[in-house]
């Protein structure tokens, strides 16, 4: 099971990661990804969730504000920030745009795939903030979220190697965000002669797990980034 977790989670954790990271565009990743192709299938005797079906609705932004009904949480940031449309936010991650309803990317989602909900950067200061969701089935019902960020470690720590960060130091942690105390991992790597400082947050909600990831190079500005979220 621990296997099986990382592997499926990593995917969300480095596709977050990777977009913030300076330098570093994601490749060959998709909107909503596929899933990797050696990630086995979920245990069939595995129990039945009791709790109701969450249905995907992917986020929204006007007027500069993010709204997720899917992961209950909102955040409204200055005039610096420009949230990148949806062309653009695949621009980021190379591949070619694809309009898709909610009712085709949560059957993508269901297949393993990844959904970029939300990117958006400062243009004042290089900073970034993205939301990435998964379906990830049972699994989000049946591990916490300090499990999901624990299991994926190793998985990102070398997808961040092989991107060019050195010295990457991943440390598990907890924060207060949109009003709760969250799960968390606090990231820092050397690149192209600078400090990178990432704060990622694990959210989940039925059968999705989200990562809302904040990015910043030279200082750690992460938490204020972070802290524009509140509870939707």
């Amino acid at each position: 099971m621990r296997k099986w977790i990382a592997l499926l989670l990593a995917a969300l954790l480095v596709m977050s990661l990777a977009a913030c990271s300076p330098s570093t565009p994601a490749e060959n990743q998709n909107t909503a990804t596929e899933p990797a192709a050696d990630a086995p299938a979920t245990d069939s005797a595995a129990p039945e969730s009791t709790e109701p079906e969450v249905d995907f609705e992917a986020g929204t932004v006007e007027n500069n504000t993010y709204t997720s009904s899917l992961l209950g949480i909102t955040a409204t940031l200055d005039e610096n920030w420009y949230f990148l449309n949806r062309e653009e936010i695949d621009q980021i991650y190379g591949i070619t745009s694809e309009a898709m309803d909610d009712e085709e990317i949560a059957k993508k989602l269901e297949d393993g795939s990844t959904y970029a909900d939300m990117y958006a950067t400062d243009q004042s200061t290089g900073a970034t903030v993205n939301v990435n969701i998964q379906n990830v089935g049972l699994t989000a019902l049946l591990v916490s979220e300090e499990a999901i960020l624990e299991a994926a470690e190793g998985e990102v720590i070398s997808a961040l190697e092989s991107m060019g960060l050195t010295d990457v130091k991943y440390e598990l942690g907890t924060m207060q965000f949109a009003g709760k105390e969250h799960a968390c991992v606090y990231i820092t790597g050397q690149i192209n002669g600078t400090t990178l400082y990432e704060t990622q947050v694990c959210l989940k909600n039925g059968n999705y797990v989200g990562s809302i990831t904040a990015s910043t190079v030279g200082g750690d500005g992460t938490g204020e980034i972070l802290g524009a979220f509140e509870a939707k």
